[in-house]
């Protein structure tokens, strides 16, 4: 999933040590993508603020030791390439 660059994302919090958590705001929805970044991306960052996508990335499976990471409810985790 293509992301563009200007997409507007609320930074949720911090994931465990080293990651953080956005939501990717979709127009008219309640809600989003969640992602998760690292810690580096948002940097200056307050939970609850929203940002804009700097420049244009994909958004793929989370993948650790070949498999992929999932949510409770079975949905794939995603990040940014």
């Amino acid at each position: 999933m293509i992301i563009k660059e200007n997409t507007p994302f609320m930074y949720f919090g911090e994931k465990g040590k080293t990651s953080a958590l956005i939501i990717i705001k979709k127009p008219g929805v309640f809600g989003g993508l969640p992602i998760y970044v690292t810690r580096e991306f948002v940097k200056n960052m307050e939970k609850g603020d929203i940002g804009r996508m700097p420049i244009e990335y994909t958004a793929i499976p989370w993948v650790v030791k070949g498999e992929a990471r999932t949510a409770e409810n079975g949905e794939p985790l995603l990040v940014l390439q």
